[in-house]
């Protein structure tokens, strides 16, 4: 997911499902999502809030224990997107894996926007 055999601005949308909390950087996953999206497309983000059930680091590989509001909005608006929402599943899932929802867009001036 870091590096993605596609060529620059060739999709119009990306979703990453319940994936970030596997990689070690996410930061840079998001910026590969970004560099692959044409000028105006789209990024949906799924995965994880954050929970305490240490286990799935080492059954699971997990290697995030999920992601706040703040931190999933802080990381896609690094990465340059922008209109960044981040909300959980509108149905309570129950404890303790609850989700939480994102996008974003890539500028159509992304060049002045970086």
């Amino acid at each position: 997911m870091e590096s993605v055999s596609l060529a620059p601005e060739c999709v119009d949308v990306v979703t990453i499902s319940q994936a970030l909390h596997y990689v070690a950087e996410p930061a840079r996953v998001l910026a590969e999502a970004y560099r692959i999206l044409r000028p105006g497309g789209t990024i949906l983000v799924l995965d994880l809030l954050p929970h305490r059930e240490k286990w799935v680091r080492k059954e699971l590989k997990h290697r995030r224990m999920g992601f706040s509001r703040e931190t999933l909005h802080a990381l896609l608006a690094e990465a340059g997107f922008e209109g960044i929402k981040c909300d959980t599943e509108t149905k309570q899932s129950p404890e303790p894996f609850r989700i939480i929802i994102a996008t974003g867009a890539k500028s159509n001036n992304h060049e002045s926007s970086r």
